[in-house]
């Protein structure tokens, strides 16, 4: 008797045990919460990850922890650490049946099985953008594609792409994600290209109209550019009208706020936006938590914030933040 009740508390500690390991993993199409908001109606901020295995996807493991820091690093950055509050973000699992993320467009044969064909010839998009929509709830939804490894950063439509070993993770956000993606920012590097014509100054026009390309203007004149209700305003001293080039327009061609070298969104590389990369930013945010006065007077209030934060070009505020991860797959 006592023999057949040890043999029956093993086995029932044999499937306990099992139990409780199992639900140490998450499981594909599982969501962590990594942020709630508090304020408007939540603009939703979707991670979705490639090349994790069913051991990176161990709860507080590999894939959330990195989450968890990106989630911390976008909350520090320029105007979305004041309006936090306005932000919710979750991350979707999916477990990669093989761990890390590789170029294998050359042969592929060699290529992971992964979840969304990180290096094969092309991501699957519609899966990406399917899964993100289904674990936001609803279509306005910003993403973070991580992959396990290096697969480049860059932004395509609603999708920052980001590589888990990014060694200037901060760069990658304010640039990749916050620039392009939460604030529709386009690239300020300058480059030898096509002059202005019709064309371009119509598409300028447009999307001055819907409050895009804030920071571009085909006008020269300080009385007539977009953003000259800026110039000669107390405490705006670095804006006028200079020279910029914009995707195979060379520079000079059309007119930018403040010098073109120093903005995150150019070559330069500094830790700032220029005033009307900061204007268009705040109009998307307040827009998309759901707040209809985004009146000039309003943006210039708030503003006064940014003035004293945003004197300093070094990434020093941000380095405490950075972060390597030596379990990422390489």
């Amino acid at each position: 008797m006592n023999k057949l009740f040890l043999t029956f508390m093993v086995i029932m500690g044999i499937v306990v045990l099992s139990c409780t390991n199992n639900n140490d993993y998450y499981k594909t199409g599982e969501l962590i919460s990594l942020h709630r908001h508090t304020a408007g109606n939540g603009i939703a901020i979707v991670f979705l990850g490639d090349g994790f295995d069913r051991e990176d996807c161990r709860k507080g493991g590999v894939y959330e922890e990195n989450c968890r820091k990106m989630t911390e690093l976008f909350l520090s950055m320029p105007l979305i650490r004041d309006f936090k509050d306005y932000f919710e973000i979750c991350a979707r699992v999916d477990v990669s049946n093989e761990r890390g993320v590789r170029n294998c467009v050359a042969d592929p044969a060699t290529c992971p099985d992964n979840a969304y064909s990180c290096g094969h010839p092309d991501l699957n998009w519609d899966k990406i953008r399917s899964n993100a929509t289904l674990a936001a709830g609803k279509n306005d939804r910003s993403v973070i594609f991580m992959g396990n490894g290096m697969i480049g950063g860059y932004a395509m439509g609603d999708v920052a792409v980001y590589s888990a070993n990014e060694e200037k993770k901060a760069f990658w956000m304010m640039h990749e994600f916050v620039g392009h993606i939460v604030g529709c920012m386009p690239d300020l590097y300058v480059e030898e290209g096509d002059t202005v014509n019709a064309s371009v100054r119509k598409t300028i026009d447009e999307n001055h109209a819907v409050g895009e390309l804030s920071m571009l203007d085909w006008r020269k004149d300080a009385k007539t550019v977009f953003w000259k209700d800026f110039i000669g305003r107390p405490g705006y001293e670095k804006v006028s009208v200079y020279p910029s080039g914009w995707y195979g327009i060379k520079l000079g061609e059309l007119s930018t706020c403040e010098d073109h070298r120093y903005t995150v969104m150019s070559w330069g590389r500094v830790a700032y936006f220029n005033v009307m990369e900061r204007y268009q930013l705040w109009r998307k945010i307040q827009s998309r938590a759901g707040f209809s006065t985004v009146t000039f007077d309003r943006f210039i209030e708030y503003d006064a914030v940014n003035l004293k934060k945003e004197t300093d070009w070094s990434w020093t505020p941000y380095k405490a933040l950075e972060w390597t991860d030596e379990r990422i797959w390489k």
